[in-house]
């Protein structure tokens, strides 16, 4: 019995690992991509949390390098940063949150519909008054 225990917590270990590699994989891959898609003028933070804009991308010595402008009105300044620095481009729309967006714009539209139409019988309402006694309200 008590190697059916240790077996389970094995098996349930072992689950835990392989979800876990595939799912920093996936996260690695979707940071690669959007690296790898940085462009001139693209507002951009570093992991650092430096906000700034990319003026420059260039190759040095097999490593991608960007030269970000940073600052606030006429006192700017130039850095030079490795591109796995950077954290995300700033003001881009995830697909996911526009879609995301989109389905809570339908369902209030259903629920909106859905409140309005008369077909529906509500039951009695109940409430509660200051006294603390129920009283019954009908529609």
């Amino acid at each position: 019995m008590d190697y059916v225990i240790v077996i389970v917590l094995l098996v349930v270990l072992v689950l835990l690992l392989v979800l876990s590699y595939f799912r920093k994989k996936k996260y690695n891959q979707e940071v690669e991509k959007m690296q790898n898609e940085v462009k001139k003028n693209d507002k951009i933070m570093t992991y650092s949390g430096i906000l700034g804009t990319v003026v420059d991308i260039f190759e040095e010595e097999g490593v991608k390098q960007l030269v970000i402008k940073t600052g606030h009105k006429n006192n700017f300044g130039y850095i030079q940063i490795d591109i796995k620095a950077v954290y995300g481009v700033v003001g881009l729309k995830d697909d996911a949150k526009v879609e995301k967006t989109e389905k809570v714009e339908k369902v209030e539209t259903i629920e909106e519909t859905a409140v309005k139409s008369p077909e529906t019988k509500s039951a009695p309402k109940t409430t509660k008054n200051t006294t603390g006694t129920k009283t019954k309200t009908s529609k």
